[in-house]
């Protein structure tokens, strides 16, 4: 596998950054860390440079004014120097085996695309790190498999996390700045462009829920935009 980028946008994200980025680590000297922060009033910032510090050649940090998560994602693609790219929320956390386990699955498959399962928790499971056996299967972009991903339940197979992606395949569409399921649009876009993906039925990303979040709340203007993304 080359140089794999793992892009963190952050904001406000004090209590989770550490996990976040101690779960990435282990990933080695083929992974290069971008974390965006996107203007926060806490002490992310600080917390990233400080593992730039420690890990200055595994570790960037670009520091922006509030733009949003699209807009720092895609702030990140511009600096990223990896021929495939992760993407990671700052309060969510990975396996130790999931960039690993990912580059593998999209290089014995010649995939464009790989991607893992979600274990979808309000904290991280003690058993979460411990070591697994993994396997995948190769799905060919075609309505059934599309339709399957659509419906997955609880792992929404069009989010932009859990997956590993070439890089040009992600720069040929952007996310869209100032909307909300914008990860939906894109990543729809970047599965019909794959043709072909790696799919690893186990869960290897820790996802955080959070009831108060704009897509987990009851109601907001901005969920209308899942009516876009559609």
């Amino acid at each position: 596998m080359k140089l794999l980028t793992v892009t963190v946008p952050c904001y406000n994200s004090q209590d989770y950054m550490e996990k976040c980025i101690q779960s990435l680590l282990p990933g080695g000297n083929r992974v290069e860390i971008i974390i965006i922060d996107d203007g926060s009033k806490d002490n992310t910032g600080k917390i990233a440079d400080e593992y730039a510090r420690k890990f200055p050649d595994i570790v960037r940090v670009i520091h922006q004014e509030n733009q949003g998560q699209a807009a720092a994602r895609n702030h990140a693609l511009a600096a990223a120097k990896g021929d495939w790219v992760c993407f990671v929320d700052s309060d969510d956390a990975v396996h130790p085996q999931m960039l690993e386990r990912l580059g593998q699955a999209a290089a014995e498959s010649g995939a464009a695309m790989s991607m893992c399962r979600m274990l979808e928790a309000p904290e991280i499971p003690e058993d979460f790190s411990a070591p697994v056996e993994v396997s995948w299967e190769r799905l060919s972009m075609e309505e059934e498999p599309l339709t399957a991903l659509f419906d997955a339940g609880k792992y929404p197979g069009w989010v932009a996390c859990a997956k590993l992606v070439r890089r040009e395949l992600v720069q040929s569409y952007l996310f869209c700045p100032g909307r909300v399921y914008e990860d939906n649009e894109a990543v729809c876009h970047w599965i019909y462009g794959a043709k072909t993906v790696a799919s690893i039925p186990h869960s290897l990303y820790f996802y955080r829920t959070n009831p108060g979040s704009t897509t987990q709340s009851r109601f907001s203007m901005k969920k209308l935009d899942y009516l876009w993304a559609l």
